[in-house]
């Protein structure tokens, strides 16, 4: 069993309760640590040796499964690392330009997004567009027959890739949107209670003042947990906490690394 907490884009995997609790970030938890950035989670269905699992696929093709307490922190894992990635992912460069034919993925930066949730959903929005554009276009050429195996691997993979971003951009397209529509609903509320002086339910003004102090701390959303704090050294860092256990990994993207024995061990 490892215990986990996630601060902004990245998963501490702690070896112990005692590193858990006091927040231990260096040592061996660095080499554990596994950078969320336009990472995706969804629900390990076919996975059945183990309840409640839940699938990591992160932006260097690594995959990871996590094994959970209940459904409900299933889910609540799930929602956590998709809003947080949905959030603070910074939109990804453009892709090469060159001669060669070659499919190969854009580059995935792991630092903050500028945009505020708004311009970050309508960022996701049109990404979701392009890439159904391109998926189509992709589908109206394919390889001829008696082409290269070198061709029809390429045309393969880039649609493995195209449906794999799409599935990713519609899964942060609607958990923003959930979340931006639960900010109106909160921001209506008070201002029923607060009177004349509020902004109109519903209006821009409201939404941007309930989405500045979230962008501002960078705070997930809470998990079921009893072990939730702020730490001191850092006001603006949210840190989520919660106890699970890593039950396999399909690739490790750092070749030069070896796997700790809690991890390696697991299958």
């Amino acid at each position: 069993m490892f215990y986990c907490t996630l601060r902004d884009l990245v998963l501490y995997l702690h070896k112990d309760e005692n590193g858990f609790r006091r927040n231990q970030i260096g040592g061996d938890n660095l080499h554990n640590a596994i950078r969320i950035h336009h990472a995706l989670a969804t629900k390990a269905t076919d996975y059945t040796k183990k309840q409640y699992v839940f699938r990591l696929q992160t932006a260097d093709q690594a995959e990871y499964l996590f094994q959970t307490s209940d459904s409900k922190e299933l889910q609540s894992w799930i929602d956590t690392i998709n809003f947080v990635c949905a959030s603070f992912s910074a939109p990804p460069l453009e892709a090469a330009v060159g001669s060669q034919k070659k499919f190969q993925r854009p580059l995935l930066p792991c630092s903050h997004t500028k945009l505020n949730l708004r311009e970050q959903l309508s960022d996701h929005e049109e990404r979701v567009m392009r890439l159904e554009s391109m998926l189509e276009e992709h589908r109206r050429c394919p390889p001829e027959k008696g082409a290269k195996s070198q061709v029809v691997q390429n045309y393969k993979e880039k649609e493995v890739y195209l449906n794999y971003e799409l599935k990713r951009y519609r899964t942060y397209t609607y958990i923003l949107r959930t979340k931006l529509s639960q900010y109106l609903e909160m921001g209506a509320a008070m201002s029923a209670t607060m009177g004349a002086g509020a902004c109109p339910p519903g209006s821009l003004a409201e939404v941007d003042e309930g989405l500045q102090p979230m962008a501002a701390a960078q705070q997930p959303p809470g998990l079921p947990t009893t072990d939730l704090e702020q730490p001191k050294s850092s006001p603006t860092s949210a840190v989520n906490r919660c106890s699970f256990t890593v039950v396999h990994i399909i690739y490790y993207p750092d070749q030069h690394k070896t796997l700790p024995k809690e991890m390696s061990g697991m299958k």
